[in-house]
Parts: structure tokens; C-alpha cells; sequence
């Protein structure tokens, strides 16, 4: 079932965030079961709304890849997340979206 997870990583830093994002490396190493990710940065942190094929897609890239890249980036805290399943998925685009 495909499921929405919404994560807040309170005091993570945007630096932080881009050094965990090339370590995790989301674009050449597709985490198997990820739709979709967003993320932005609000006064207490990061916040990021994802899609995933499953539950245990999410678990999976948490436990193997995320938490321990984010460590090794001296990240000590951990996210917060919340997990609902989806009502309705549209993938609008493949590419990535420009940001500049």
C-alpha cells in the first residue's frame, strides 16, 4: 500500500541536510520504493513529505541508509515521522525539479 510520510528533524540545518543528501544519494541510487520527495526548512528545522510503495520500503531506507548517512554527517538527533496511507498518487514528472 502506498503510504505518505511526513518527517521534522528539529535543528537540522540546511547544511547539514545537502551533506546527508550526497551521502544518501537519492538521484544516482534510487531508494528502492521511493515516489517522491520534498523537502524545506521552516524556523525549527527540516520538514519533508515523501511517497513510498510501502511501509517497510521507508523502514528499510531509514534503518540501512539515512540515519547512519546522517550520523556520519555528525547528525546526533533523529527524525520525527508520521506514516498515512496514501488516497490517490500522480506522478507529475520524473526529473527532478530545478531549484534555481
Amino acid at each position: 500500500m502506498t503510504v505518505v510520510m511526513l518527517m521534522d528533524w528539529e535543528g537540522l540545518t540546511p547544511q547539514q541536510y545537502d551533506a546527508a543528501w550526497r551521502a544518501v544519494d537519492w538521484e544516482a541510487d534510487r531508494p528502492a520504493g521511493a515516489l517522491s520527495h520534498i523537502a524545506w526548512f521552516s524556523g525549527t528545522g527540516l520538514s519533508v513529505a515523501e511517497a513510498w510503495e510501502s511501509v517497510e520500503h521507508f523502514e528499510r531506507f531509514l534503518a540501512a541508509r539515512l540515519l547512519p548517512e546522517t550520523r556520519r554527517c555528525g547528525v546526533c538527533s533523529e527524525p520525527i515521522t508520521e506514516i498515512y496511507p496514501a488516497h490517490r498518487v500522480v506522478a507529475l514528472t520524473r526529473e527532478p525539479a530545478s531549484l534555481s
